[in-house]
């Protein structure tokens, strides 16, 4: 076996080294406080940038990404602004054809009024695998540790509005759908991660075209914890929803490049609700301003390269 990369194939034994750096660097690090953030290798081809499709990757296939999200607000009833941020970093790995090993890990940014008032630290690893059937449905469990909490985070976890961990180990699944034509991805998908008292339900919807190199999107990820039909608001905080809309290009069949924009869709703002005070509930999460942004601007770059047999090498790579 030998790997291929950037036109240059290495022999076995770099490419076990590359293999056990990779894998062991990021799953020693870190996923999110928000619950619904995914690896940003999912972009490129497939068009989006948290809904996941049900797109299987080929066996051998080495994808990375890395999203940069950042926004700057005034909350309500504040005099000071909220500046911050994130970079995910996200690696999937097909173990075999549309079987993939999934990791993710975020390092927040927050500063409050300005930089010299700031916190910042890694947040919660993600690990995932997921199954595809025929690009059509997928299934994927996944854990949740919290690493962000005092290991690789900030001290208990607290950045200056918001908190960078779930407080715990989170165990679930996420399944989706997705139906394609010749230049329309439409997916739908849901999830389910156990928490205890408060667990957490997450729903999604996705629709992408494709016009060649440029692959026009919106996102919709809404989310629930405690439960739906009952008025959680007073435990963890207002449900809400992001509506991301935005673009793919593709560079070549290997790179990617992506920008989207997150408008929050808040059901207790559109009927006249308000933000509950800032507060650390027993989610970690906060309940206030600081618990999510009405708006937020995202960057991604995803690229992808394979690791050959030696018949591959020698008779070119197809993938």
């Amino acid at each position: 076996m030998n790997i291929y990369f950037n036109g240059v194939v290495y022999p076995y034994s770099m490419n076990k080294i590359i293999i056990i750096i990779l894998l062991t660097h990021l799953s020693t690090i870190a996923l999110s406080e928000t619950y619904y953030n995914t690896s940003p290798a999912i972009m490129g081809n497939t068009g989006f940038l948290r809904v996941e499709p049900a797109i299987g990757i080929k066996e051998g296939i080495f994808s990375i990404g890395l999203a940069l999200r950042g926004f700057n607000y005034s909350p309500n009833n504040e005099s000071c602004n909220y500046t911050g941020g994130s970079l995910m970093i996200g690696l999937d790995y097909g173990m075999e054809d549309n079987v993939s090993l999934r990791f993710w890990m975020p390092h927040y940014l927050d500063a409050k009024s300005n930089l010299s008032h700031r916190e910042s630290g890694f947040g919660d690893i993600g690990i995932g695998l997921k199954y595809s059937i025929d690009d059509i449905f997928a299934i994927e469990p996944i854990i949740i540790l919290p690493t962000g909490n005092g290991i690789f985070g900030p001290e208990k976890g607290e950045g200056k509005f918001r908190y960078f961990t779930t407080g715990r180990i989170d165990i679930g699944v996420k399944a989706a759908i997705t139906y394609t034509t010749e230049n329309i991805l439409l997916t739908v998908g849901g999830g389910y991660i156990y928490h205890g008292t408060i667990d957490k339900y997450i729903g999604s919807l996705g629709l992408s075209f494709d016009f060649g190199k440029i692959k026009p999107f919106i996102d919709l990820i809404a989310g629930d914890r405690g439960g739906f039909g009952t008025d959680e608001s007073t435990i963890s905080g207002p449900d809400l929803a992001y509506l991301t809309p935005g673009f793919v290009y593709n560079l070549n069949p290997d790179l990617s490049i992506l920008f989207g924009i997150d408008i929050r869709v808040n059901w207790e703002e559109l009927f006249g609700g308000e933000y509950l005070p800032d507060w650390r509930n027993e989610y970690f999460i906060t309940a206030g301003p600081g618990k999510s942004q009405p708006w937020a601007i995202n960057l991604a770059v995803k690229y992808s390269f394979k690791i050959q047999s030696a018949e591959e090498s020698l008779f070119g790579r197809e993938y």
